[in-house]
């Protein structure tokens, strides 16, 4: 039984530090209301195709629609790309370590989560999600304003007891996703690079 526990909290520690790569502290609060930081690891929301391949220092596969995929440093990343090629959606996938996800790991990975990207709508880590999320108020067409998200952020974690766990994220920015469909050219799809 010592042994086990002494397995255990070896684990916890090293995801500890796994996760610090991936959630990293914001540099500073986001330049317009929101998540506090709008980045994982060196992706940040708004980037252009380019500085993304820059960023990624390894040869990313693009993908139909203005979706690139690659493995950097160990973790999986599928990126979304505007119309106008910007960056509007982060999805990761890091896998730490072969251990089952308890209270005290999940508290360790909120309050790093929160440090970077402010407190959560909902948590239910580990078990479920924890979700960030910003709605702006926008004019009705004809009528009242209406709500609409414009950024968000889900945290979950797979895996766990004989499987490696893992942590997924997906940060989205529809702003961006909706500037630039309303600037670009209709009937021009995005061409991968």
């Amino acid at each position: 039984m010592q042994r086990q526990r002494v397995y255990l909290d070896t684990a916890r520690i090293a995801s500890a530090l796994a996760l610090a790569l991936i959630l990293a502290p914001a540099s500073g609060r986001a330049q317009s209301p929101g998540l506090l930081a709008r980045s994982i690891n060196n992706f940040s929301l708004d980037m252009t195709i380019d500085q993304v391949k820059a960023a990624a220092g390894t040869p990313l596969t693009p993908l139909p629609g203005g979706h690139y995929k690659g493995t950097i440093e160990g973790i999986d990343y599928n990126f979304t790309f505007s119309a106008q090629g910007h960056l509007y959606c982060i999805a990761s996938r890091q896998q730490i370590a072969v251990f089952t996800p308890d209270d005290a790991f999940a508290a360790v990975l909120t309050e790093r989560l929160v440090a970077k990207y402010g407190p959560p709508a909902a948590n239910k880590l580990p078990a479920g999600p924890a979700f960030w999320k910003f709605e702006e108020s926008v004019p009705g067409a004809n009528g009242p304003a209406a709500t609409r998200e414009t950024e968000s952020l889900l945290v979950m974690l797979a895996g766990g007891g004989s499987q490696a766990v893992a942590v997924e994220m997906q940060l989205q920015d529809l702003r961006i996703q909706r500037r630039d469909a309303a600037a670009a050219p209709r009937n021009e799809p995005l061409q991968p690079k």
